[in-house]
């Protein structure tokens, strides 16, 4: 199950979807993508609807055993979060916002990078795994928005994650 923080933008969601891409095809596991709270801005609503991103509230989410909840474009007890107690089992962000993380089997925060969804191209290209348009899409629309000004900058890992995703991408889909 994955999961961002509350009212997820362009950069957790094309995150969560480049990760459950991976997930899907590396591992065959079934995943599940959560919001928590409502997607108000008007982007952010024609992003899910445009690219069909299938959404669960989290609050609606019944955990099962062996479910592992993965945190995407946040850290757990930073006060962005409805939920507080998860089978948190992996924590992937670029925030320089300090959560908890102890205990965590796998956590992965880079705050050198501008946004989440380079970590997950990087994990993408580790993997050689080929990407779909919507996915690379998604993506890259998350990198756009989340490196366009203050108080972030791209790094030459966040530019070398546009460049990889570029061919890849619907542009026309990416121009609505």
């Amino acid at each position: 199950t994955f999961l961002s923080h509350i009212h997820p933008d362009p950069d957790s969601l094309g995150s969560m979807l480049g990760l459950a891409y991976l997930v899907q095809n590396v591992l065959g596991k079934e995943v599940r993508l959560t919001r928590d709270g409502l997607i108000n801005r008007a982007e952010n609503q024609a992003m899910v609807n445009l690219l069909e991103i299938e959404l669960v509230p989290i609050e609606q989410v019944i955990w099962e055993e062996g479910d592992l909840a993965v945190m995407v474009d946040s850290q757990p007890k930073t006060g962005r979060h409805s939920l507080e107690t998860l089978p948190l089992a992996v924590v992937i962000d670029h925030h320089d916002t300090p959560g908890k993380v102890r205990g965590i089997p796998f956590v992965d925060v880079r705050k050198s990078m501008g946004a989440t969804c380079t970590l997950v191209v990087e994990y993408l290209r580790e993997q050689n795994i080929e990407i779909p348009p919507r996915i690379a899409t998604a993506m890259m629309y998350g990198m756009e928005t989340e490196l366009t000004g203050y108080p972030r900058h791209a790094s030459s890992a966040d530019e070398e994650a546009v460049l990889w995703l570029f061919p890849h991408a619907d542009k026309e889909l990416l121009s609505q």
